[in-house]
């Protein structure tokens, strides 16, 4: 369609003409075909800085220091927060620190490290007690 349209500004045709040839408003016939670059693709934008970026070799050496300790002893992301804010003078939301802490011990994590999930496998009759057996005519 855009191909199309850009066709048709080549030859002089209107806006108008476009509109009706091709399907689509006026406004959106004139939108193509002053487009100078026509890839599918939109423009990429520089990414900004968010506030955490400056800390993130802070967090980092934290949660490594962390990995040697025991499970119950490691920095939650609000202790994290905590001393960022009070010794390294951070002022973005906890919930920045949050994502990031997550997302570190998330890389860090092994593979099998968590919990697997359970095999079940088919249930026999003799493994149901006979007291909760249902009777041989109950069973569908």
């Amino acid at each position: 369609m855009r191909r199309h349209i850009r066709i048709l500004d080549a030859q002089g045709v209107s806006w108008r003409r476009m509109d009706r040839e091709v399907g689509v408003s006026r406004q959106t016939a004139g939108k193509y075909a002053e487009l100078e670059d026509c890839s599918s693709k939109p423009p990429e934008h520089a990414k900004a800085e968010s506030k955490p970026d400056p800390f993130k070799p802070v967090i980092d050496k934290r949660l490594e220091s962390d990995r040697l300790m025991p499970r119950k002893q490691r920095h939650t992301a609000m202790r994290v927060w905590h001393r960022l804010r009070d010794g390294h003078g951070y002022e973005g939301s906890y919930r920045l620190v949050r994502r990031y802490v997550r997302q570190r011990k998330r890389d860090w994590r092994d593979p099998g490290d968590g919990f697997m999930e359970p095999r079940w496998g088919r249930a026999s009759r003799r493994s149901i007690p006979a007291k909760a057996r249902p009777a041989s005519g109950e069973l569908g």
